[in-house]
């Protein structure tokens, strides 16, 4: 009785392990010209009860063209920009929609950034495949 328990067992597994029919899904992007989308970045830490910050950048896509082979053109903007940090008794508050005194010099280097559209192209994936126009907003990640 033990062995037939354990052949049944055995072959339970082997059946149900057995290949599955699979699906494929096509994740490419469908999108037509003129679309937009605002998305927000934001990103948030503390440190154990010291302090900590937060900061937000609510940015807006816009899809200027697509070509015969699915790869678009988009325009971005940051529209708004927002940061705050609290450590050690100091408070760092900055908001590009507010004319603040406590953003530590935070707004003239965030200024060339906002309300200056860039472009770049990507392909039906979602893969940047060319940022020239980032290069001047954003220098840091488009070595």
């Amino acid at each position: 009785m033990k062995k037939i328990s354990i052949l049944s067992i055995s072959l339970m597994m082997i059946v149900s392990c057995g290949k599955k029919e699979t699906q494929k899904e096509n994740l490419s992007l469908n999108l037509q010209k003129g679309f937009e989308q605002t998305l927000i970045y934001s990103t948030s830490t503390e440190g154990n009860g010291n302090g900590g910050m937060n900061d937000a950048t609510e940015v807006k896509y816009t899809i200027d063209s697509v070509d015969r082979d699915s790869n678009y053109y988009v325009t971005g903007e940051i529209v708004r920009m927002t940061y705050n940090q609290k450590m050690f008794g100091e408070e760092i508050h900055y908001d590009s929609r507010e004319n603040s005194s406590s953003d530590d010099g935070m707004g003239e280097e965030f200024k060339p950034m906002l309300n200056n559209p860039f472009t770049f192209k990507i392909d039906k994936y979602g893969k940047i495949i060319e940022k020239k126009s980032l290069v001047k907003i954003f220098p840091e990640i488009c070595i």
